[in-house]
């Protein structure tokens, strides 16, 4: 995905000591904001894609999550029709079978509007 626009990241949400908020920015993650909950702390994180650590270690926490069952990530990405166009091209040349499932396309009048489901 950062081949396409280094620009891309995921914001991650981890419950930790707050010594390890620091082992997850050694790792490339850009903490975000921070807050002290039940006894451990709230972190958010952007894991911008372009930095392989942050991506290896993301790669690692999803891999944690398949254990427990399914896993489900959204991306959110200010991507123009080009480069949504080079994107599936990257990930169809890489990766045998992908097939996106589902692409929302929005504009910032979205943002305010319902969704009539139809």
């Amino acid at each position: 995905i950062s081949n396409v626009d280094s620009s891309v990241g995921y914001e991650s949400e981890v419950i930790c000591d707050f010594d390890a908020i620091e082992k997850y920015e050694s790792k490339g993650y850009v903490l975000v904001s921070y807050a002290r909950t039940k006894g451990k702390y709230r972190a958010m994180f952007n894991v911008p894609f372009s930095k392989k650590d942050a991506l290896r270690c993301f790669a690692e926490s999803i891999l944690d999550e398949l254990r427990d069952g399914d896993v489900q990530k959204n991306l959110l990405w200010n991507g123009s029709a080009t480069k949504i166009m080079l994107l599936f091209t990257e990930l169809s040349d890489n990766i045998k079978g992908w097939q996106p499932k589902r692409a929302e396309f929005k504009d910032d009048s979205d943002r305010y509007s319902r969704n009539s489901g139809s």
